[in-house]
């Protein structure tokens, strides 16, 4: 499907969708950041203790609580992203974060409102942490489903790296107002701004996110009826997606994120709190290293897309074990008096680290998962990972750090243990996903049913059992090339012309065959079926026939999409019912397969009452059964159809209605019960066009 992708390339540029869907990420962690850098001032105002390792933990614990609410959010606003968009659901993630972040440097502190702050702070991290478990999931989704399966690697790393860009927006921020205010007043009042910058952040998050549009393979899916209602439900009743959830790419964003939080958060924390290096320096040298790490976050991506995301993501979490308790040895030894450059090399070697463990995650979640859920699966595999061990990671090293007094145990029990079973993990249980063809799932080919395939020697009689359970016959000489199709027509044309049942489907076949390459997209072929009103569509690869499309399965579920739709809950269904054949119950099968061939359907009355219709396939299964010609039809009609009686009833309403009794026709009544018309599937359709 690389021409869907170039299509939905041409409708908005890669760069804008990747911008529109990294500026949460960015200030996801821009507040992430910004609490991680003024820790030692939030444990003074929200946590007073006199003992310091005390105070420090308390502030760790409150940051956690925000973390373990993330999965609470990953279920809420995963539903909504595989259930109305990506779109909508990410601004309202957005919005809900950035305003959790920005109320953060307005909050009365302990030494005014006494315990209440340590409360509003407590519900304001659960407020962000609920609000961002549902921007990553949704941003990395969003991108992939833009991105071409080539580059996937590639372009899916520039989301996780926008995390770097959060951390140094947010160390400008600190440093920056901490220099333009003074250490005193920083500490007094000023460590609030940064908090408050975010309200920046959210402004520049709406205006590039109100300007995206839905993606192409989600609406296409959308629209023809093949999203899921429920999608919580539909993984956790399905043991392949429980496993897969829970267990094939939960172990290694467990890895990824203890790799990445220890990196990025905790070396930070550590040169600040324990090893007493200043903000501003701590902070210049975390910054330098991770800017630099930043520009190899795509360089680990594109390798994903050439090695494989597996063995890519093998190499972050086996060389971090290998290098992280001697990196914060190094650490020790340069940073009193504090050595800067060397202090950012290190830094910048164990982030690297996670531009291998992260870079390929969205390309991996989105693989992994199907359209229909990818949002609440990626959702809830990635905050699960991060809430509980992410969000733990500084909270479990420092506890282990206060009770050892020995940081190479702590980093120990942590950071070297779970990459290291991460690690063997992916390679001897994780399978290889970048082969994966993300647009297959919305082509054609991926939604044809199974072609009835006969030769032209074919009877009519065996055609006709052939049309009991398909809706075309292709007709072909090697069983390969179509040279013609037979359908409810031709049979019934032959039929009315008394030709035998032995006829041969070759002198009756239809030569003018309408057909679609497998490769395009299914919303394509859906809107040319109905431009052109065709019944069929033969899929074809390289001129060969791989199935074909059905109107009546694409009409039939555009039904319950069409429910929803603000216009046709305008439009009332005597605007667009066609008329009505009526005929009586001793009308015989020849007669009615004569009103079918002209009108498509007739319904049969006594009276003004209705008691079943007939249409073309009804006539295909007497046929098939050998019912006599001159019987009567009462006995061959179908009590399958939808019977309202107010003309006035929306089109939404009649769509509704079709889609949960799943009929075809629907007859429409007066007041008083006398039948007006009838309207089908196709009407129904056409109401919006």
């Amino acid at each position: 499907m690389q021409g869907s992708a170039s299509s939905s390339r041409s409708t908005q540029r890669l760069a804008f969708v990747i911008a529109g869907s990294g500026i949460g990420t960015v200030i996801e962690w821009y507040d992430f950041f910004v609490y991680a850098s003024l820790t030692p001032i939030i444990a003074k105002y929200f946590f007073p203790s006199s003992d310091y390792i005390a105070s420090i933990l308390s502030t760790f614990a409150t940051f956690a609580v925000g973390y373990l609410f993330r999965p609470v959010g990953a279920f809420i606003f995963g539903r909504m992203g595989d259930k109305i968009g990506r779109k909508m659901t990410f601004i309202f993630t957005l919005l809900l974060m950035s305003i959790g972040t920005t109320l953060m440097g307005v909050l009365p502190v302990y030494q005014s409102v006494g315990v209440l702050a340590t409360a509003l702070l407590v519900l304001l991290r659960i407020f962000q942490g609920t609000s961002v478990g549902g921007e990553w999931g949704g941003a990395s989704t969003y991108v992939m489903e833009f991105t071409s399966d080539d580059k996937r690697g590639f372009l899916g790393s520039i989301i996780p790296s926008m995390a770097t860009w959060g951390l140094i927006l947010s160390l400008v921020g600190v440093l920056g107002t901490n220099a333009l205010v003074g250490d005193t007043a920083f500490n007094v009042w000023g460590w609030r701004l940064p908090f408050l910058y975010s309200a920046i952040l959210l402004v520049i998050g709406l205006v590039l996110r109100l300007r995206l549009k839905e993606t192409l393979m989600y609406q296409t899916l959308k629209e023809v009826g093949k999203t899921s209602n429920a999608p919580i439900s539909e993984i956790f009743r399905n043991k392949h997606w429980i496993k897969l959830v829970f267990l094939t790419a939960l172990i290694p964003t467990i890895g990824s994120t203890v790799v990445w939080y220890t990196a990025h958060f905790y070396i930070l924390a550590y040169l600040e709190n324990f090893l007493k290096v200043s903000i501003p320096t701590a902070s210049a040298a975390v910054g330098i290293g991770a800017t630099l790490a930043a520009l190899c976050f795509p360089l680990a991506g594109k390798l994903s897309d050439i090695i494989g995301r597996k063995i890519t993501m093998f190499i972050g979490n086996i060389v971090f074990a290998i290098i992280v308790l001697p990196i914060f040895y190094a650490l020790v030894m340069f940073s009193n008096p504090p050595n800067v450059p060397i202090l950012a090399a290190l830094t910048f070697v164990l982030i690297l680290q996670a531009a291998f463990t992260y870079g390929p995650s969205s390309a991996f979640y989105a693989e992994l998962f199907p359209t229909r859920i990818r949002y609440s699966a990626t959702s809830i595999t990635y905050h699960i990972g991060v809430g509980i061990f992410g969000g733990f990671t500084p909270l479990v090293i420092t506890a282990v750090y206060a009770l050892s007094h020995n940081i190479y145990i702590a980093l120990l029990a942590y950071p070297v243990i779970i990459p290291l079973f991460t690690a063997f993990f992916i390679l001897f249980a994780v399978p290889e996903t970048k082969n994966v063809k993300l647009w297959k799932e919305v082509s054609v080919g991926s939604n044809v049913r199974t072609p009835y395939i006969i030769t032209p020697e074919t009877s009519l009689r065996e055609a006709i059992k052939g049309l009991e359970s398909h809706d075309v016959l292709i007709i072909s000489r090697n069983g390969k090339t179509p040279i013609g199709v037979v359908t409810y027509k031709e049979v019934l044309k032959a039929y009315l012309s008394n030709l035998p049942m032995n006829v041969k489907v070759g002198e009756i076949m239809n030569s003018n065959i309408s057909t679609i390459q497998a490769d395009e997209s299914v919303l394509i072929a859906r809107n040319k079926m109905l431009k052109e009103k065709l019944d069929y569509l033969i899929a074809l690869k390289d001129k060969e026939v791989v199935g074909y499309l059905s109107s009546k399965d694409l009409e039939e579920s555009l039904l319950s999409v069409l429910a929803g739709n603000r216009e046709l809950r305008k439009i009332s269904v005597k605007k667009v019912m066609r008329p009505l054949e009526l005929v009586n119950p001793v009308t015989t099968v020849r007669e009615a397969s004569q009103i079918v061939g002209e009108k498509e359907i007739l319904a049969i009355a006594e009276g003004e009452k209705v008691t079943g219709i007939l249409g073309e396939r009804e006539i295909i299964k007497a046929m098939s059964k050998g019912v006599d010609k001159e019987s009567s039809i009462i006995n061959i009609a179908s009590e399958e159809y939808l019977l309202i009686n107010n003309p006035n009833t929306s089109l939404a309403e009649v769509a509704k209605l079709m889609a949960q009794r799943r009929v075809s026709y629907c007859i429409v009544c007066s007041e008083g019960g006398k039948p007006l018309g009838i309207i089908t599937t196709r009407d129904v359709i056409s109401g919006i066009s």
